[in-house]
Formats: C-alpha cells, structure tokens, sequence
C-alpha cells in the first residue's frame, strides 16, 4: 500500500494529495451548492430553513440543506437550479436576509465572503429626463457597483409608472461584522 504524498504531482498516483483526478472529483461533486449566510443576529436549525424553503420556493431540487456554524450549504440537483437561485440573490427566508454565494475552489468554506448583496433598486418617481440607462447607473453607484439595468424600464410604461430598476451591489451589515 503507498503511503500518502504530499510534496509531488504525480498524475497517475491517487494516493497523492495533489492528485488532479481526485480534485476535479470533488470540484464535480460541490459544483452544484451554493454557500449562504444570513445577516441576522440569530442562526436558524437546518429543519427550520429546509421547512422554509419548501414552503417558499418553487422547484427547488435540493438533496439537502446542511449546517457548519453559522453557513448554511444549499446542495441542488440540477446545476441550472443553483444558478436560478444565485441570480435571484439575496432572498429573505426565517425572516431574515440570506445571501448566497458560489463555492469557490481553492477556497475554505469560512473564507467565502457576504459583505455584499446584490440587490435591485427601485428609483420611484424621477422626472422624465432622468428616465435613461446612463443616469439609472450613476444613482445606482451611490449604492455600490452597477451590476445591471433594466432595460424594460426604457419603456414609456415604466415613465408613467414613475419606477426605474438598477441591480447594484450593497453593503450586507451585521452584528459582529460579515466576511
């Protein structure tokens, strides 16, 4: 029986630390999960945020929700399920903001950071020449950086109704700081 190696990258040698074939396995078998966190002063039990989110959420997929401290891993059956529910980031579950993000390779599971949200900004009754790509960005900035604008609200509908919609990130504040 080899011993472990951990200095060299010998390919064709499982038993090493390095081994790329034994990384890309596990990389595989985590792709699908997301890391969340929730920005409150109370952690909440894997059985209530497992009830929440088979009440809220739609077609979620999940194999199953786990624990480790206070992070939260949302392991998903379907690739294409994980990415709805990133992009649709951050979400309010138990009552309280959870953010997510992707695990991140090469990365230990505290390391992974939640000092940002993106979320989307309604900017409610601006004066009509204010009702462009450009400005929405520059007031979205105020916020944090622009990830997106909504192109639909281009639309004269979207003047009359006096809303306009920018997704910038936004500083996740918690007691205890957010990293």
């Amino acid at each position: 029986m080899a011993s472990p190696s951990y200095g060299h990258t010998n390919t064709e040698d499982r038993d090493s630390i390095n081994s790329p074939t034994r990384v890309l396995d596990a990389r595989e078998g985590w792709a699908r999960t997301l890391v969340g966190r929730f920005v409150d002063f109370q952690t909440f039990s894997t059985r209530r945020v497992a009830r929440e989110v088979q009440d809220c959420w739609e077609g979620g997929g999940f194999i199953r929700i786990e624990r480790v401290k206070n992070l939260y891993l949302f392991h998903f059956e379907k690739e294409a399920t994980r990415d709805l529910y990133l992009a649709g980031n951050p979400w309010n579950l138990c009552g309280a903001l959870l953010i997510f993000t992707a695990l991140q390779p090469n990365t230990p599971l505290h390391d992974h950071r939640f000092d940002v949200a993106p979320v989307w900004i309604q900017l409610k009754r601006l004066p009509f020449e204010y009702f462009n790509a450009e400005d929405a960005a520059i007031i979205g900035r105020t916020a944090g950086q622009v990830l997106a604008v909504d192109s639909s609200t281009e639309a004269e509908s979207s003047m009359i109704s006096s809303v306009y919609k920018c997704r910038s990130t936004l500083q996740a504040a918690c007691p205890g700081g957010l990293h």
